[in-house]
C-alpha cells in the first residue's frame, strides 16, 4: 500500500493521476485484517475516501471514453463486495479456523474432481394420464317416441334448405287484411293507448292540493280554479305548479323561482 501511494506522488503530471489517487486513497481498505472490533465500517470509510477522485474521473472522462466510467463502477463494486464479505464472515474482526490446515500447503494441492457416487438419479415419474375424451352425444331414438329438443329440431329445419317453407300455410285472398279491412277490427288495444288512457284516468282522479313541503309550494291538479292564492312566501322558497288547467294562481310575496 505504501508503494502505491509513492507511485501516485511520482505521477502527478500523468493523465491518470485521478485514477491513481482513487486507488491510493481507498487501498487501505485491505488493512481490515488488522482492524477490530468492526472492520466492515472501516472498509466503507476507505471507499468513501476514494470517491472524491472517482467522481473527478467520471467528470473528466464520461464524454471522452466510456471505458473509464466502467473502470470506476468496477472499482467501487469491488470495495462494496469486500465490505459485504467482511460484514458477513468477519463481523468483529479476522476469524481463523483453528482446525484448518496450512494455507500454503492447501494452495499447492491440486483440486481433485469429486468421484461419481452411485448410479445416476432415476428419471422423474411420468405425468398423470390424459383425461378421458368427452362422452359422445346421446343418440336420439325416434322409435321409442322420445321428444326431440328444440335445438335438434332447429338444426333439422335448417338442414332442409329451401324445403323449410313447405309446411307453411298459404294465405288466401279472403284472409288478407289489406284486401279485407273488416279483418283489422280484432278488438286488440295497443299498449301505448292503454298506458295513455290509464295515465289520464290516474291524473283525473288525484285530488287538487296547495301545500308547503319544506321550502317548496306544491300546486297540483287544479282544474278551473280561479282563486288559488299563496301568501307570505319567502325569498328562499319556490313554487311548483303541475297539471293545473284553467286556473289562476296568485303569489303574495317573493319567491326563489316558479316551476
Amino acid at each position: 500500500m505504501g508503494e502505491i501511494q509513492e507511485y501516485r506522488e511520482k505521477m502527478r503530471r500523468c493523465d491518470y493521476f485521478n485514477h491513481l489517487s482513487a486507488l491510493s486513497e481507498a487501498i487501505p481498505a485491505l488493512g481490515w485484517v488488522t482492524v477490530s472490533p468492526a472492520p466492515a465500517p472501516f472498509v466503507l470509510e476507505m471507499n468513501h475516501a476514494g470517491q472524491f477522485y472517482t467522481n473527478r474521473v467520471l467528470k473528466d472522462w464520461k464524454e471522452k471514453s466510456h471505458i473509464h466510467v466502467e473502470w470506476v463502477k468496477s472499482w467501487l463494486q469491488t470495495l462494496t463486495e469486500l465490505q459485504a464479505y467482511v460484514k458477513q464472515f468477519h463481523t468483529t474482526g479476522l476469524v481463523w479456523n483453528k482446525n484448518g490446515e496450512d494455507a500454503i500447503a492447501v494452495s499447492k494441492t491440486p483440486s481433485q474432481p469429486k468421484p461419481a457416487s452411485g448410479a445416476p438419479p432415476p428419471p422423474p415419474p411420468p405425468g398423470p394420464p390424459a383425461p378421458p375424451p368427452p362422452p359422445p352425444p346421446a343418440a336420439e331414438n325416434g322409435s321409442n317416441g322420445a321428444v326431440k329438443s328444440g335445438r335438434s329440431e332447429l338444426l333439422e329445419s335448417l338442414n332442409k334448405g329451401n324445403d323449410i317453407t313447405s309446411n307453411l300455410k298459404k294465405v288466401t285472398q279472403e284472409e288478407m287484411t289489406h284486401k279485407n279491412p273488416e279483418l283489422r277490427s280484432d278488438g286488440i288495444v295497443k299498449a301505448g293507448a292503454t298506458k295513455q288512457q290509464s295515465a289520464s284516468s290516474t291524473h283525473a282522479t288525484l285530488p287538487a292540493r296547495t301545500e308547503l313541503d319544506g321550502k317548496r309550494w306544491n300546486v297540483e291538479y287544479h282544474k278551473n280554479n280561479k282563486c288559488i292564492t299563496i301568501g307570505d312566501t319567502e325569498p328562499n322558497q319556490s313554487v311548483y305548479i303541475f297539471k293545473c288547467e284553467g286556473s289562476t294562481i296568485q303569489i303574495g310575496g317573493k319567491c326563489n323561482n316558479i316551476i
